[in-house]
């Protein structure tokens, strides 16, 4: 990985937390493209729980195309949607514990 590129992945790691990572995004990507991230993460979350295609379609207003590339990456990628919303989860609960 260049230098330069990864500096823009370090970014990530200073910001304090998920508003400040929201309005870094919001600088970085047009709002369309903001929007198609949030509801590509929502298809993530949802597909996890065990939804169809077609029911994660009709709740996030996603194509059933689009949720079939989102499930796709989630099941053939590199594994980090996974890892990332795993860690999010058990961050959640014990939190929830607490």
């Amino acid at each position: 990985m260049e230098p330069e590129t990864k500096r823009l992945y370090q970014a990530f790691l200073v910001l304090r937390d998920p508003d400040e990572v929201r309005k870094f995004l919001a600088d970085l990507l047009s709002e369309r493209e903001l929007q198609s991230l949030e509801a590509r993460w929502q298809a993530w979350e949802l597909l996890t729980q065990g939804l169809t295609q077609t029911k994660v379609s009709e709740q996030t207003d996603l194509s059933r195309v689009t949720v079939g590339r989102a499930d796709r990456v989630l099941n053939n990628g590199k594994g980090m949607i996974r890892v990332a919303l795993q860690r999010l989860n058990s961050r959640l609960n014990v939190n929830q514990c607490q």
